[in-house]
């Protein structure tokens, strides 16, 4: 923590003669009057020990990089807590005085990328709903999501789950939290495609993982399914994995409130029997059943595409009009679909960034310049991001660091090693790294043998969190 002596700041101040004309003109008289004789207009002001007081607070001279150091006093230090505009505004004018000082301290405020990175927006998200288009008729258009966080039985932890998003008919699969966009390709081909062939369209919230953009649709079906297996595993949840043919059945064969029609029914025109039936039933001719499922298949498409109406007219009622952003602008990036394992969510940056905008996608998506360790799809929902705002306060943002030479190679010094993981498939360990004078947006995963130069940061991040996976500690790479 770094705090400029208070002797020190008032000694910058009266060595400082650049004032604005309203204060040189009342300095002016004081001098010629003097206290005793001090008029109407001048008994706000007072000098002390050199000092030039505005109704006791002392006067900061007209020098930008000495306004800012003492707002960031106020503002930057742990003491002070980054707060609001208001707070800040509070907590400078206890002491300290100069015209303009609010809208000053404003734009200080709005342009410090701590705040940015920590605080959560309250604004209305941006940019109207524009939902997944309807399909026609089932495997059209599939989703693809996963269930975390499952206790490990027969070496799987992660549950697949694929639906179709006409009839909504769903195929559940076991998997692991190390399924790759290869393994998930190979599950889909496997448990869907050999039954229903290819979709037109795939939705999924994994980016890379697979094709598509991120878009959380699958929510209230992945509890219901959580809520099953909860009901009847057993009380160690060891077997999981032995129920999900008999959820798959159960959630296929119950009519779904958005169709009002199963989903076996809506794609194989007969209504599964998970029982004996006691009576003979009449079966029906081809054409009458053809005819039927044609019908209801009408109806789903119609019932679909009237919520996705009455979903968008409600959201859009809650939101801004899209900001456009251009090519080359710095943006913010919400974390809220970050994964940072072993970091509490709370504790999580709001914001990452910032990035470069490298181009529009649609009407309201926008491709960023990511690192190229942020194993994230680049193209983001406009909701998702916020404009950066470049303070043209001097110091605010220095720039940035040289590299050293070591050895005929240039390097960056790193400051502190953050986190540790076994990566790829050969389970390489590699070190998060926070770089010497680079914002945490420059923060990257680096192999443990391009640390070799820093074994004394490495050594003491060890010794912070023992458990960590390290080159001694290799519990945690299987």
């Amino acid at each position: 923590m770094s705090v400029v002596p208070e002797k020190a700041l008032l000694r910058r101040i009266c060595e400082c003669g650049e004032r604005e004309q309203e204060v040189a003109d009342a300095l002016s008289k004081l001098d010629k009057l003097g206290l005793a004789r001090l008029q109407n207009d001048l008994v706000d002001w007072n000098t002390e020990q050199g000092l030039l007081l505005y109704r006791g607070r002392v006067y900061v001279p007209k020098e930008d990089a000495l306004r800012a150091e003492i707002v960031r006093i106020h503002h930057d230090l742990p003491p002070a807590g980054h707060p609001g505009q208001a707070k800040t505004v509070e907590l400078v004018t206890r002491n300290y005085w100069w015209p303009g000082m609010v809208k000053f301290i404003k734009d200080y405020v709005e342009t410090c990328d701590t705040c940015r990175r920590g605080k959560t927006s309250h604004a209305k998200p941006h940019g109207p709903l524009q939902p997944n288009e309807v399909p026609d008729g089932p495997g059209q258009v599939v989703t693809c999501d996963f269930i975390t966080g499952l206790p490990d039985v027969d070496g799987y932890n992660v549950l697949q789950l694929i639906a179709d998003r006409h009839g909504k008919i769903i195929h559940l699969i076991p998997c692991t939290e190390e399924i790759d966009a290869e393994g998930t390709a190979d599950n889909f081909i496997r448990e869907w495609f050999r039954l229903h062939g290819l979709p037109r369209k795939i939705i999924s919230d994994r980016g890379p993982q697979f094709s598509s953009k991120l878009f959380r649709a699958m929510g209230n079906r992945n509890e219901e399914i959580e809520a099953y297996l909860r009901m009847y595993c057993s009380r160690c949840c060891d077997d999981w994995v032995k129920w999900l043919p008999i959820a798959e059945f159960a959630f296929n064969s119950h009519v779904h409130s958005a169709t009002g029609y199963s989903p076996v029914y809506l794609m194989y025109g007969f209504e599964p029997q998970f029982h004996i039936p006691m009576l003979s039933t009449a079966v029906p001719s081809a054409d009458e059943r053809r005819e039927e499922l044609r019908q209801a298949r009408e109806d789903v498409t119609s019932a679909l595409t009237l919520a996705a109406e009455r979903m968008k007219e409600y959201y859009d009622r809650y939101v801004h009009d899209a900001p456009e952003f251009k090519d080359g602008q710095k943006v913010w990036l919400d974390t809220r679909n970050f994964r940072v394992p072993g970091v509490s969510r709370k504790l999580v940056d709001r914001y990452a960034g910032p990035y470069l905008v490298k181009r529009k996608v649609g009407n309201l998506a926008y491709e960023l310049k990511l690192p190229k360790d942020l194993a994230l799809h680049p193209v983001f929902h406009v909701s998702l991001l916020l404009p950066h705002k470049e303070s043209q306060l001097p110091g605010r943002h220095p720039p940035e660091p040289a590299s050293i030479e070591v050895e005929g190679e240039e390097e960056y010094e790193v400051e502190e090693v953050l986190e540790s993981r076994w990566y790829g498939r050969w389970k390489k360990l590699q070190y998060l790294v926070h770089w010497m004078g680079w914002g945490p947006e420059h923060d990257s995963w680096e192999d443990a043998a391009d640390l070799v130069n820093a074994p004394k940061v490495v050594q003491k991040f060890h010794s912070t969190y023992p458990d960590a996976p390290s080159p001694f500690n290799k519990k945690t790479k299987s």
